[in-house]
Parts: C-alpha cells; structure tokens; sequence
C-alpha cells in the first residue's frame, strides 16, 4: 500500500507495523461460518486488485475505504464481482465523490441499488462539531435516493449516530469496535467503541425507531378514552361512562 520511498524513509518506519493488521486469509473461512451461524452478512475491505478474488468466496458485500475512493482499477474489479459495495467518503470533494458513482454507474449498468455511500469524517476521533451530519442529507438530495447513503463513525457518541438516523436518514452505520478488552492500538487513539456501549447505542437506536410511529394520528387501543372529563359538565369519567358504571 505504501511506496518504498515512505518506507524506508526514517520518519515513516511505523508505516512497516501495518503488516501486522493484515487479515489472514486462512481466518475467512472460519469468519464466514460464524457469520452464517449468526445470521450475519460479512464483507470486508480489499486493498489491493487480487484481495478482491481472494475474498469473493467468502464475503456477502465489499467495503471500499476512504483512501481508495479515487482507485479506478479496485472499483472496476469489485464491481465486476456483481456483489453489493459500501464505499467511504472521507477526504473526498463532491466532484471525486461524483465521479466515483458516475464510475460505478458505467461498470455495472447503472445497478445503483448494490452501491452505498457512507459520509465520513477522516479524523481520528471526529469532534463532535466536526461531522457535519447534513451532508448525508447532500448526498440523499443529489442522487435523488437512488443510493444507500450512511454514516462512518469515528466520534464514538451515540447522539451523533442516533441523530444521523433519526434527523438525516442514515440507512447504513459503520463503527470500529474493539475486542481487546480497551487495550487495541486503535482504541487508544479514541476513535473505538467497546461492545457494552455498542450494545446500548444499538438498541437506543432501535427503541427510538420503534417510538417514530406513522403520520397518521389516531387513539390508540390502550387509551382510556372513556375515563376523559365530559365536555357536558368537565367531570370523569364521561357521562355515558358513567351510566356504564
């Protein structure tokens, strides 16, 4: 991924580490059968043009990161791969995030429906004023709906994700969650939330959708409407109810 100028440059030795965050390709089997067992869709992020063969057995979707959304040639193969793809946005303009679906609309017909942007915020963590939720709003209103668009979170606070779906209608979140019991690499750059507080912001989430409701307004079932003052005398119960009694 990186250029051997980056390398072997003294300042840039950390760069060599990544190697040891690569995902062995001897574990997809194993990941795959679990997710299965769990009813769980699994896709995970290619970085380099054979990644994307070596995976397609496996995964259910493809995830294309932040840093590739300008890679003609990764986009081009994952989508010959006819599966769905979520791609990220972060550090993007408009016009490189334009021309990137314009891509993927020539190399797949058009099928919009397997493509789903995620707006994202390429700091680690994203202060809260910095994650301009309304965007998902831009890209909802630019593409006509026509493509999924999400939220790829590094803020780790549930009033920004419960506000992306709520608020600007973010179909799809993405988060990093560690399983190093807090002592991952990345948890300590404060970007990772931890499966107990995932846990909650899920179903925080899911309990506020259930709470929406429709427009339609009506009495529900469960209403003791016949306990309400009457409008003859402002005393309860009604005074049919109270004949009733």
């Amino acid at each position: 991924l990186f250029h051997s100028s980056i390398l072997n440059h003294p300042d840039y030795q950390f760069l060599q580490d990544r190697r040891q965050w690569e995902l062995p390709l001897e574990w997809l089997h194993e990941l795959r059968e679990c997710c299965t067992d769990n009813k769980i869709e699994f896709g995970c992020t290619p970085f380099y043009l054979d990644a994307v063969d070596e995976l397609y057995s496996y995964v259910d979707f493809y995830k294309m990161s932040s840093y590739d959304l300008n890679r003609i040639d990764l986009l081009k193969r994952i989508c010959e791969t006819g599966k769905p793809l979520i791609m990220s946005t972060g550090m993007a303009t408009l016009t490189e995030i334009d021309r990137a679906v314009q891509n993927f609309g020539e190399f797949t017909n058009r099928d919009y429906s397997r493509l789903t942007l995620l707006h994202c915020i390429s700091e680690y963590p994203t202060p809260i004023d910095h994650c301009n939720l309304a965007f998902i709003g831009k890209l909802n209103l630019i593409h006509s709906n026509k493509i999924t668009v999400g939220w790829s979170d590094h803020s780790v606070s549930i009033p920004v994700i419960q506000r992306a779906v709520s608020k600007w209608n973010a179909e799809v979140i993405e988060f990093h969650l560690d399983l190093e019991d807090e002592k991952g690499n990345e948890f300590n750059q404060g970007h990772c939330w931890i499966e107990n507080h995932a846990e909650w912001m899920i179903r925080g989430i899911k309990w506020g959708l259930e709470a929406d409701g429709t427009y339609n307004y009506g009495v529900e079932k469960m209403e003791e409407r016949g306990f309400r003052a009457s409008d003859e005398d402002g005393l309860r119960p009604e005074k049919w109810k109270r004949i009733i009694l």
